[in-house]
């Protein structure tokens, strides 16, 4: 039975050439293109890792912006400003 099976198979390929080319060629293209994009993610990964370990372990980020909570009597969502001289800690 699977036999008959794969004979059939593989003479509906033969007897369709064009669609059987055309169906590789995007099952190539697809595998190509995940291969791809999953590279450029792994090599993105690794460069931002190596610069954030570049700066050490020491390090605090601070932007200014709007606090997500109610901090120092001030309602969340006030707006926050810093100016080149504050002391941050």
């Amino acid at each position: 039975m699977t036999r008959d099976l794969l004979k059939e198979a593989y003479g509906a390929m033969q007897h369709n050439r064009r669609r059987t080319t055309l169906t590789m060629l995007g099952m190539a293209w697809g595998i190509a293109t995940v291969v791809i994009l999953l590279a450029f993610g792994s090599g993105f990964e690794r460069a931002i890792n190596m610069i954030f370990s570049s700066w050490g372990t020491d390090v605090i980020g601070i932007f200014p912006g709007r606090t997500s909570l109610q901090a120092g009597g001030a309602k969340a969502g006030t707006q926050v400003r810093l100016k080149l001289g504050t002391k941050c800690l």
